[in-house]
């Protein structure tokens, strides 16, 4: 819009209804279970989820989660897929350190990253995670122990 000279303002106000603009950010976009979810969730919670239950229960988290935080990764359904492995040092001087260290995961949301970490090999008793908004941490649902930060074991 800047390049035509136009304000953004001008814009929305040449539509004839706000019901022709997406806002996509705003939007859910639907739960997809990639492989490192799936494998992360499966061998975190002991059991063999299949893509379309964990699928499920991540939506009706989500629907949750989104009524008390309004968190992007919550929305967009990134909130099950660990990042922390994409670290270029995560394989060579993370992963083999990681019994040995104390671990504090500020801003974890609901944890992805810091259940790969126990999966990996992190002790329980040395890893502490906290987010700014601890209501989407203690929303009441049966799939608790597999989505958010408690270690069922």
């Amino acid at each position: 819009l800047e390049s035509k000279g136009d304000r953004i303002e001008d814009f929305f106000r040449s539509r004839e209804s706000s019901a022709v603009l997406t806002i996509s950010w705003a939007e859910k976009a639907p739960i997809e279970i990639i492989d490192d979810a799936h494998e992360l969730f499966t061998k975190y919670s002991g059991t063999q989820l299949s893509r379309q239950d964990l699928a499920a229960m991540a939506e009706e988290f989500r629907t949750r989660a989104l009524k008390v935080q309004d968190y992007k990764c919550i929305r967009e359904g990134r909130f099950l897929t660990p990042r922390i492995k994409t670290h270029p040092r995560y394989a060579s001087d993370i992963k083999p350190a990681l019994a040995s260290k104390r671990i504090v995961d500020i801003g974890c949301c609901l944890g992805a990253d810091g259940r790969q970490l126990v999966v990996d090999g992190a002790s329980v008793d040395n890893f502490y995670a906290c987010d700014v908004e601890q209501g989407v941490l203690m929303l009441p649902a049966p799939m608790l122990s597999v989505l958010c930060c408690t270690h069922p074991h």
